[in-house]
């Protein structure tokens, strides 16, 4: 295990010595040292999967960093993943669009963060899974997904937000940049949603039609969350929390900017009268 510096093959190798030690404990054998080594890994793996997604991140913000844009939603193919599968609010209302196309309140780096999050968690569900039994599971891949929110997301977010503020064109970029940590946030229950569905083994496909008759394959987990209760709602919660860190963060720093930019016009008129 400590040899591998790369996350498949350590899944691979996981999954091989999972399928030996069933084998070998229907025959009878000692196989309690075994799962042991593969439980201690889960940290190796789960450290291996936060570089890939610290990378995806980077790329994602990298990506973003030039124009900073608002994403145009389109078509209802773009509805539907975005809203839909992801959660993320289309309209500054957070409702339905009435309209196509419409400007949605996040640039294009939100859907590939939202979607490395959902490839990290699916990965960490496929280690964990065998290792840890179906009650442990759900609260062991939220943990693992929040920890990474917060320590690897939050971490980039805020210090793109930092850097935007010196910039020339500080206040646009640090509005964007507070409204797209307001997006994911609201797409916090989503993938939250996601996953209890994989931590479930519940398949991608399964789900109810939506509101607009299309097939949201979510729509049962949501209903599953809404019913949970306190402990639902604080695994999307939690979730939420890194986001909104960088969201306040970044109402701050446009407070300090806007209250910059008017005393230095004061600051100017003044001088000028003199």
């Amino acid at each position: 295990f400590e040899a591998l510096q790369s996350a498949p093959p350590l899944l691979a190798l996981k999954d091989f010595m999972s399928l030996a030690c069933t084998s070998l404990g229907q025959c009878g054998y000692h196989v309690v040292p075994l799962q042991e080594i593969l439980a201690a890994g889960r940290l190796k793996y789960l450290d291996l999967l936060g570089t890939i997604l610290t990378a995806a991140v980077q790329e994602a913000i990298l990506k973003d960093t030039q124009a900073l844009a608002a994403v145009e939603v389109d078509s209802e193919a773009m509805v539907a993943d975005l809203g839909d599968q992801l959660g993320l609010p289309l309209t500054l209302s957070g409702g339905p669009p009435l309209e196509l196309p419409v400007a949605a309140p996040f640039s294009r780096s939100v859907p590939d963060i939202l979607h490395a999050l959902r490839r990290y968690t699916e990965d960490a569900v496929g280690y964990l899974t065998g290792i840890l039994s179906p009650g442990e599971l759900v609260s062991a891949v939220r943990a693992a997904r929040d920890a990474a929110i917060k320590r690897i997301v939050a971490d980039a977010l805020m210090r793109e937000l930092d850097a935007g503020t010196k910039l020339p064109d500080g206040i646009r970029r640090t509005a964007q940049a507070t409204a797209n940590a307001a997006a994911l946030a609201a797409a916090a229950q989503a993938l939250d949603d996601f996953t209890v569905l994989r931590a479930r083994g519940t398949p991608v496909s399964a789900g109810s039609k939506d509101k607009r008759g299309g097939w949201n394959p979510l729509s049962a987990a949501r209903a599953s969350t809404a019913a949970g209760g306190a402990a639902a709602l604080a695994g999307w919660a939690n979730a939420a929390t890194g986001f909104v860190s960088v969201q306040e963060a970044g109402e701050q720093h446009l407070v300090n900017l806007v209250s910059g930019g008017i005393q230095e016009s004061v600051g100017r008129a003044r001088a000028a009268e003199w």
